[in-house]
């Protein structure tokens, strides 16, 4: 036997340890730390911050001052920063439970922590958490119990309802269905997300009449089946029922006799967080993906009740929009390598900073032209922005989320990598159709002098709206 033969083989180097999901990263052995945008090196900062904090709780916000990383009822504790002061590695909510484990830890080392030794404080505590562990899908527990309760469509929860609400939309929206669909004359139809409100299909059917369609049969789907408005029983070429659709759910295959000619969906992909949605930052050469954990915070008087239906994903008992206040999104940045994304090189392309790319958007349109969609079929999405349309605005950065009416959430993403992917992956055919584009198409002549101003202001270009039209066409 061989003297090599008896030698055991080396320890291969152990993996970090993960706390709550995340592994941390070095730091720094010193202060300072950040909160709320300012460089603090005590613990005394940290204790003047969070009472700051508590001052303006009965404040009323500005709609850009709501959003959770620049909301002053929070203070917002960042680590690891690596460029503008909103774009740290970590951030978390500086509320008591965390405060508390800040001061027991600097007591018991006799001095002020450092960046590492706060990050693992930091990471261990789960007060006010809905769940322990940092994810890419957390935000979803808000989005699925706020949108189950009634409250999130009332008048004083000012949710967003362009799409549902303004009749000079909807009638182009007709009117760029039935020119796409040319030269059929009857049409099948399925809505996504549709909301509460379903009655806004009159307007659209008014448009498609008005471009010769004849007939129109469409189902109007929801994550629960919603309610069907009776204001259809007057008109017999339209024929609508509504069903329920997970959109986390791979869709059915269909029958070729039985395929859909369009999809339409608003407001859908931007509030979910599907497990291919990602979140990167880009710092230098290195990109990091974003993972979060939701906090609610300690002023929120129904504190205890909000964590139970957050974690059941259920509606919270007689509420009103403000009880779903204080839910704040801690955010946890992990260096990826993007060669092992699929669609990486695209990705990279991107003018953004920060990127929310839209990979279940892309998944499901993709599905949808081999399982539901009739070979000239098209998939029309409707979401608050498109990045990087012509003539639209392209930001340097966006949130993780922003905030539409009290307390729902969605995201920004970066359409135009949604349409690399789709075209150079999928051979699709991506449009982006601009708002001024579609009303100058399809709205008579005048129709600015005839609207009323709120639909006139949505349907401006420097909104930044846009719609995304996906067919198997070849461009001309």
């Amino acid at each position: 036997m061989s003297s090599a033969a008896g030698k055991r083989a080396p320890k291969k180097p152990s993996k970090p340890k993960q706390v709550a999901g995340i592994t941390p990263i070095a730091l720094g052995d010193q202060p300072p730390y950040h909160v709320q945008h300012q460089a603090y090196d005590h613990t005394e900062h940290l204790r003047l911050a969070h009472a700051a904090a508590w001052e303006v709780v009965d404040e009323r916000l500005g709609a850009t001052e709501a959003v959770d990383e620049l909301n002053r009822r929070h203070a917002s504790l960042a680590l690891g920063l690596f460029g503008p002061p909103d774009m740290p590695l970590f951030r978390f909510l500086l509320n008591d439970g965390l405060l508390e484990r800040i001061e027991v830890a600097t007591a018991n080392k006799g001095s002020e922590l450092s960046e590492d030794e706060l990050l693992q404080v930091a990471l261990m505590d789960t007060d006010g958490a809905v769940e322990p562990d940092f994810s890419t899908d957390a935000i979803n527990a808000l989005v699925a119990s706020y949108y189950a309760s009634p409250v999130a469509f009332n008048k004083e929860a000012f949710l967003a309802n362009m799409y549902t609400c303004n009749i000079s939309l909807n009638y182009a929206l007709g009117g760029l269905i039935a020119d796409r669909c040319r030269p059929r004359d009857r049409l099948k139809i399925k809505e996504l997300s549709s909301g509460v409100k379903t009655d806004h299909w009159l307007f659209m059917a008014e448009g498609m009449r008005h471009a010769g369609v004849k007939d129109m049969d469409i189902t109007i789907t929801d994550f629960v089946r919603p309610p069907l408005s009776n204001a259809y029983e007057d008109h017999p070429d339209i024929h609508v029922r509504t069903a329920a659709y997970n959109l986390f759910d791979d869709f059915p295959v269909l029958p070729q006799n039985e395929r859909i000619d369009v999809i339409f969906a608003s407001y859908a992909f931007d509030s979910v967080w599907q497990p291919e949605d990602i979140r990167l930052t880009r710092v230098g050469d290195n990109w990091y993906q974003s993972f979060y954990r939701l906090k609610v915070a300690d002023w929120n008087p129904r504190k205890d009740e909000l964590l139970t239906v957050l974690r059941e994903r259920q509606p919270l008992p007689n509420a009103q929009p403000s009880d779903y206040m204080g839910v704040f999104i801690e955010e946890a940045r992990q260096k990826v390598h993007l060669e092992d994304h699929p669609h990486g090189e695209l990705i990279r392309k991107t003018e953004l900073s920060a990127v929310n790319v839209p990979g279940g958007m892309v998944k499901r349109v993709a599905q949808a032209f081999d399982s539901q969609l009739s070979d000239d079929g098209i998939f029309i999405i409707g979401e608050a922005m498109m990045l990087g349309a012509i003539g639209l605005p392209k930001p340097f950065y966006t949130y993780i989320c922003e905030l539409t009416g009290v307390a729902a959430r969605y995201k920004i993403e970066d359409y135009m990598v949604g349409r690399d992917i789709l075209e150079q992956h999928y051979g699709l055919r991506v449009d982006l159709v601009t708002f001024d584009e579609l009303a100058e198409t399809y709205l008579p002549p005048g129709w600015q002098n005839q609207v009323p101003l709120i639909e006139r202001q949505q349907l401006r270009g420097e909104h930044g709206n846009a719609l995304i039209v996906v067919s198997k066409r070849k461009k001309p």
